[in-house]
Parts: structure tokens; C-alpha cells; sequence
């Protein structure tokens, strides 16, 4: 039985185009995650995955936070939100309830909270104001970073 070269000729460019379509969106989907996740770094943007609700509503659990890391603290007014080192292992994004310029620390609150946090936060823990969130994208761009490290071993790439 003779197939025509034509149909197959006709395939392989339908695959072609097809296989260099998916690639195209694939290294665009990659630009545009790898800007959300580190673009802001050039301008003094950090971000951080939101972990828990105190936040929700207005910050949901999964998301990615974007915060500035050039923060005049005295000048922080109650209603904005920042990030804050907590302890040495945890960041804190909560909303500013009260700043103390005297004693040169804030009160702070989750928006889901019913009391304030226990503890002021020293000017000198303040990482950031935070700007904005992208909801879901921290749950993403996490679970990628522990796919990737699963994979890769975390030497890679160090120099000895």
C-alpha cells in the first residue's frame, strides 16, 4: 500500500509547528515567572510566600508578597502592612496598628487576627513595606523550588 509523501510532509509541518508552539509558551510561561519571583530584586523588591491566614482576607494563604526593602520605619502609619523578621527562622506579614517612634518599635496585627501580636517589632526587624501579592503564585513558585531542589543536588553549582 503506497502513502502519499504529501500527507506526511503535511504532518510533519502540522507537529512542527505544534512542537515550536508549546516550547514558545513554555519559555515565555518560564520569563514571566522567573520576573515575578526575582525581576523586583533590581528595584529593591523582595517577596515571600504567605503561609498562614492571619492576613486573609486581603492576603490569602499561597500567595507571593511583594515588598519594598528601603523602609523609613518612623514614617510607617497604622493600616500599612509590612514584613518583619520575627525570629531568626520567620518573616511576619502583618499591618502596622500603631508606631512608637519613641521607643523606635511598631505594633502589629494580623487582619484575621483577634488581638494584636504579642511582641512590638524593633525598627531593626522590619525587612519591608509590603506593596502588593499575587495570589497563588508563592504555593507555585515553592512547589517548583522543592521539585527543582529534589532533584538537583544543592551543591550544584558551588564553588570549593
Amino acid at each position: 500500500m503506497a502513502v502519499s509523501t504529501r500527507k506526511h510532509s503535511k504532518m510533519r509541518e502540522y507537529v512542527g509547528i505544534g512542537l515550536s508552539s508549546c516550547l514558545t509558551v513554555l519559555a515565555v510561561a518560564s520569563m514571566g515567572l522567573a520576573l515575578a519571583c526575582h525581576g523586583g530584586k533590581v528595584v529593591g523588591i523582595e517577596n515571600a510566600e504567605v503561609l498562614s491566614g492571619s492576613m486573609e482576607p486581603e492576603i490569602a494563604t499561597g500567595s507571593l508578597a511583594y515588598f519594598t526593602t528601603d523602609v523609613d520605619c518612623p514614617e510607617l502609619k497604622p493600616g500599612q502592612v509590612i514584613a518583619f523578621q520575627a525570629s531568626k527562622d520567620t518573616q511576619v506579614i502583618h499591618r502596622v496598628v500603631k508606631n512608637d517612634r519613641q521607643k523606635k518599635q511598631l505594633v502589629t496585627k494580623g487582619d484575621a487576627n483577634k488581638i494584636r501580636d504579642p511582641l512590638p517589632v524593633p525598627y531593626e526587624n522590619v525587612n519591608g513595606l509590603v506593596v502588593g501579592s499575587v495570589p497563588y503564585l508563592g504555593r507555585l513558585v515553592n512547589g517548583i523550588h522543592d521539585a527543582l531542589t529534589s532533584v538537583i543536588p544543592p551543591d550544584v553549582g558551588s564553588q570549593e
